[in-house]
């Protein structure tokens, strides 16, 4: 096996993974093997099938589609490996050449985006200041606008930001670079969760699209515009919660998942991917509250 690593923009790693015959024919064994584990092969018990005979009983696509999965995992894992790569997807693989002798596969891993954080400390205040009696104030457009928004009887309340004008703040200083592949299966995900809705009401997507006065080409813009913008804040306020450092406790994962409807829900945050992902969730609502008073950590 020969890897080459290339390093492309917003944080897309590309491999060239070039396996030879006997790399192929120890993969084809692994296929092979699996294959005779997973499936019942009439005349043997599960996994006590003759490879030989596991073979000639499977389609050589299928074959070939199982070869290309496992060469392409021990590429990705031994580049990860070796380049200390960090991918927050499943790595992507396109085949370039395929032969029994020599097998030549491009596989692109993600990793987490680079992102610039601008002044968004600032803007948070200058939105902030804006909602303050002293801004109504000065925004106010006549003197009797004015003279109500400074009125003494009208009761005080902090100015607090809406999660919709902390997200207006931060774009015009914070910017994340997306890979085009996260954009692209975000997009995909949510014209598929689209479809599942339309199919649900009893509709076809052709009668939707008719409804809404599109074609599949506007609607597929319409959403990749939306998974890009979404991605570009979900990964800004990642490295925004990360800068600040709000402390989320064990007991607030514990406090989270107790607050759960069901015995079953919580049984099942109980495992510890599921308490780092109740971590995050904190850490970055936590972050979002006190953004919103204009508070600061770091």
């Amino acid at each position: 096996m020969k890897l080459n690593l290339e390093k492309q923009p917003k944080a897309v790693c590309l491999i060239h993974a070039d396996f030879d015959q006997a790399d192929i024919a120890k993969a084809k064994q692994e296929a092979l093997k699996y294959l005779s584990e997973e499936k019942e092969y009439k005349g043997f018990r599960k996994g006590k099938t003759p490879l030989e005979v596991v073979e000639k009983n499977t389609n050589e696509n299928v074959l070939k589609e199982y070869i290309v999965n496992q060469l392409a995992t021990l590429a990705s894992v031994k580049a990860v490996q070796e380049n200390k790569l960090q991918p927050i997807i499943s790595p992507q693989a396109t085949v370039e050449k395929f032969s029994w002798e020599e097998i030549v596969l491009n596989i692109q891993l993600v990793e987490q985006p680079p992102v610039t954080l601008g002044d968004y400390k600032d803007k948070i205040k200058e939105a902030l200041e804006k909602k303050s009696p002293a801004g109504q104030i000065a925004a106010a457009t006549t003197l009797a606008e004015a003279a109500k928004e400074g009125s003494s009887d009208k009761e005080y309340q902090e100015p607090a930001l809406t999660f919709p004008e902390i997200i207006e703040a931060i774009k015009q200083t914070c910017h994340a670079e997306v890979a085009d592949i996260l954009i692209e299966k975000e997009m995909n995900s949510r014209l598929g969760q689209l479809v599942n809705r339309i199919e649900a009401l009893g509709m076809r997507v052709e009668q939707y699209l008719e409804s809404q006065n599109k074609n599949i080409d506007q609607l597929r813009q319409e959403y990749r515009q939306q998974a890009k913008e979404t991605l570009e804040i979900e990964f800004i306020m990642q490295e925004i919660a990360q800068k600040e450092g709000h402390q989320v406790t064990d007991q607030d994962v514990a406090d989270a998942i107790q607050a759960a409807p069901d015995e079953k829900s919580r049984k099942e945050f109980e495992s510890e991917d599921k308490k780092e992902y109740i971590r995050t969730v904190l850490k970055r609502s936590k972050t979002l509250l006190a953004m919103s008073k204009g508070q600061f950590v770091n």
